[in-house]
Order: C-alpha cells, then structure tokens, then sequence
C-alpha cells in the first residue's frame, strides 16, 4: 500500500512538472512580437496565398506556420479574409 502511494506521488509530481512546464513554453509563444506590415488583400486572395508568398521569400518557413502568424497577429478567428481588408503581415 504504501509502494502504491508513493507512485501515485510520483505521478502526480511528474503531470505537475509537465503542466507548468507547458503554461510556461504556451506563455512564451504566445507573448512572440513580431515586427509587422500593413497589407491589403487582392480580389480572391486567400491566407494560404498570401503565406505562399512570403515562404517564397524564405525557403525555412512554412506555409502553415505563416498562416497560424497572420491568424495571431490580426486576431482572426477563422481564416476568411476579404477584398480590400488591411491585415498585418509578420516580417521574419
């Protein structure tokens, strides 16, 4: 019994560490400050685009991770965007 509650201790412990360790990694991705540009979207232009675009520019990016960034940054809650709206582009 008492092998059992030492187990469960150190479970607890290790879930512990991992919890507070992911709120720590979480806090810093999400504090990430980018220096950033104005754009305004073209007539049928879309996110994956628009990130295809500056991944062009940096063969060490990724599309999907540009797109996550946009996201971020402009507070979108999904990835429509429309003619004529002004977002904010990071610059890597």
């Amino acid at each position: 019994m008492e092998r059992l509650k030492n187990l469960l201790k150190d479970v607890f412990f290790i879930l512990l560490v991992i919890i507070i360790f992911n709120m720590l990694i979480s806090y810093q991705v999400a504090k990430t400050e980018y220096k950033t540009y104005e754009y305004t979207v073209a007539n049928g232009e879309t996110l994956w685009d628009i990130a295809t675009k500056i991944c062009k520019e940096d063969e060490n990016l990724y599309v999907r991770n540009v797109i996550k960034d946009i996201r971020n940054i402009n507070n979108l809650p999904d990835p429509t965007i429309y003619k004529g709206q002004v977002i904010m582009l990071p610059i890597y």
